[in-house]
C-alpha cells in the first residue's frame, strides 16, 4: 500500500477534513494507496520522526554492525526500540505489522516507508507523536 501514491485530490481533501476536526470515513473517502499516502504525509508531517532523531545514529550503527539474523543483533535492536518514548514504540509496532492480518517483511518496510519513519532532524527537537500538532 505504501509503494503506489493514492489519488492526489482525495489526499489533500481527507488532510483537510483532519485537520478540520472531523473524522471522515476513511473506507468511504478513499481506497488503500490514498490512505497509505494520507499516513506518509502525515508521518512526514511530524517535528521528529518515529524513530526519534536522537537514536538514529544508534540505528543506523546496529545495522552496520549485526547481522539481525545473530541473537546480538536482535538483542541491540530490541534494547534501542525500548529507549523510544513509549507513543513512538506503539506507532512503530503498529505500522510494521503487529497485526495478524498485514505482515510486511523488513525489506518491504525499509524500501516504502524509511523516508517517513526516520530522517536526520537536529537534536534540540524533542518533540514526539504526543505533542504533535498536523501542519
Amino acid at each position: 500500500i505504501f509503494r503506489l501514491p493514492g489519488n492526489e485530490r482525495s489526499v489533500k481533501q481527507l488532510k483537510m477534513e483532519f485537520q478540520e476536526g472531523l473524522e471522515p470515513n476513511l473506507e468511504m473517502k478513499g481506497d488503500t494507496h490514498t490512505i497509505g499516502s494520507l499516513l506518509k504525509l502525515y508521518l512526514r508531517s511530524l517535528p521528529d520522526s518515529i524513530i526519534p532523531s536522537a537514536l538514529y545514529e544508534d540505528f543506523v550503527a546496529i545495522f552496520l554492525t549485526y547481522d539481525l539474523n545473530e541473537k546480538e543483533g536482535i538483542n541491540e535492536l530490541r534494547h534501542l526500540v525500548n529507549r523510544m518514548p513509549i507513543t513512538n514504540y506503539n506507532t512503530l509496532r503498529r505500522l510494521t505489522g503487529s497485526s495478524t492480518k498485514c505482515r510486511p517483511t523488513r525489506t518491504s518496510i525499509g524500501w516504502t516507508s524509511t523516508t517517513s519513519l526516520s530522517y536526520s532532524r537536529p537534536q534540540s527537537s524533542r518533540t514526539t507523536v504526543e505533542t504533535l500538532t498536523w501542519s
